[in-house]
């Protein structure tokens, strides 16, 4: 019944091995956040979008301005519709949301250190640089595509990102909700760079 002296060597050491890979994996999901695939399941802690019998939720509404002046929603899957539906949130809150209040050479000094940056070096790279040269001019390049295709026939001017933080609640039988501005992103497609 009992297995030999070797194979309860190896179920030792597998057993071990998983113990050890599961510790060194919570370590580094602390330190650098949930990796993909994983041992654990992941969190699911959640973006507090229900809190206090209310629902949350960011949104975003994209206007491609002509030279006339004209103002002309586009949708975000339509914008986005080069990629996968998937990827269309976390594109936008990395690419087209209002830049952050710290300054973009704080975040690049102090992001890029450590184990992470150095075993992925260009992970963050698009989201830490957003300001760069080279990023303004592809993000623009992308946008004036975008624009040929969503608005044909027309110059447009600019794109402008409006971010909203919309709050829903059901108030004894009464539907009501609530729109904050959360900020927004600009970028100019003629005329002067950025």
């Amino acid at each position: 019944m009992h297995g030999t002296p070797q194979r309860k060597t190896v179920v030792r050491l597998v057993f071990a091995a998983v113990v050890v890979t599961g510790v060194l994996e919570y370590y580094l999901s602390t330190r650098f956040g949930e990796p993909y695939p994983s041992f654990r399941m992941p969190g699911f802690a959640g973006a507090r979008g229900y809190e206090a019998g209310k629902v949350r939720l960011r949104r975003l509404e994209i206007v491609f301005v002509t030279a006339d002046g004209e103002a002309v929603p586009v949708s975000q899957r339509d914008l986005l519709s080069d990629f996968p539906t998937s990827y269309h949130d976390v594109i936008a809150q990395s690419f087209l949301s209002p830049l952050p209040e710290k300054t973009e050479a704080s975040l690049d000094q102090s992001s890029r250190k450590g184990i992470g940056h150095r075993l992925f070096p260009g992970l963050h790279t698009g989201v830490l640089d957003r300001t760069s040269a080279d990023q303004v001019a592809s993000l623009r390049s992308w946008l004036l595509r975008r624009a040929h295709t969503l608005v044909p026939g027309r110059e447009v001017e600019r794109v402008e990102f409006h971010w909203y933080d919309d709050t829903f609640h059901n108030n004894s039988g009464q539907f009501a909700s609530q729109r904050r501005p959360a900020g927004v992103f600009s970028v100019r497609l003629t005329g002067e760079r950025q």
